[in-house]
């Protein structure tokens, strides 16, 4: 700080004004730092603490195509002691979401990658511009190439004869059943097969005169390949065979005529 004076004067140049001046030469050092003081630097305290509930998509970027970030309640996680080794475990005494007020203050947004309840992450408090206080954390990186068992859960045709698929990543459990896999994203994907144009398979024949038709989408559960942008929406591939069914496109009398036509 600048020295103060009390006393004395210039003409109307008093030590008020004097005094006014060194205020504002202060204010400015203040803002863009003394070059002379060493400047503290602020160290962000992360917490460590366990997702415990998904509230979905939440947050909307005005300006960026409608950009929504998923929003997740959490509670803090400490190491406690087990019978035979430590482990990671709700502190009874820490931080939490709900203790903030009414989401969205004090919820934690995932950025990016993947997450689940049950998952501990590292987060990092943020402000809203009204200064609800908020945190935010990267999920897990699903890598570019990762394959999965995949259950179609949902489909939709394209063009005639391809479809997009809604898949959930699966696992096989120990009594053979399939079981939702948390570690991988759910997404979106497409059937190579289809879109190769079926790998170039003639589809129509001249003796006798039929074709073969697709009969509809593929039923999984399939095995897939993650195969996304990095920057885009969570998209899979598979590779399985269009089903397909003969069906008669001209008069075929005899044998060949019967069983093109569904008769036995």
């Amino acid at each position: 700080m600048s020295v103060r004076f009390t006393s004395g004067g210039v003409g109307r140049f008093g030590f008020d004004e004097a005094n006014a001046t060194l205020d504002a030469a202060d204010a400015m050092v203040g803002r863009f730092g003394d070059y002379g003081k060493r400047q503290r630097i602020e160290i962000p305290r992360p917490i460590v603490a366990r997702l415990t509930e998904d509230l979905g998509d939440q947050m909307f970027e005005p300006g960026t195509g409608n950009v929504t970030y998923r929003i997740w309640n959490w509670k803090q996680v400490q190491v406690g002691q087990g019978a035979k080794r430590k482990r990671i475990e709700i502190a009874e005494r820490g931080k939490q979401a709900t203790k903030f007020g009414d989401s969205p203050a004090g919820r934690a947004i995932q950025l990016g990658g993947t997450a689940a309840v049950g998952e501990t992450v590292i987060l990092f408090r943020m402000m809203a511009k009204d200064g609800t206080p908020l945190f935010c954390f990267s999920g897990r990186s699903a890598a570019i190439g990762a394959a999965s068992l995949l259950a179609i859960t949902g489909t939709s045709e394209i063009v005639p004869g391809m479809y997009r698929y809604e898949v959930a990543p699966q696992y096989i459990n120990a009594s053979g059943f399939l079981s939702p896999n948390p570690t991988q994203p759910i997404g979106v994907a497409f059937n190579v097969y289809e879109l190769s144009g079926n790998h170039d398979q003639p589809l129509e024949f001249d003796d006798p005169p039929s074709r073969l038709r697709i009969l509809g989408p593929v039923k999984g559960p399939v095995v897939g390949v993650l195969s996304s942008d990095p920057r885009g929406d969570v998209v899979w591939t598979f590779e399985a065979p269009s089903p397909l069914g003969p069906e008669c496109i001209g008069p075929t009398p005899g044998t060949f005529g019967t069983l093109l036509n569904g008769g036995i």
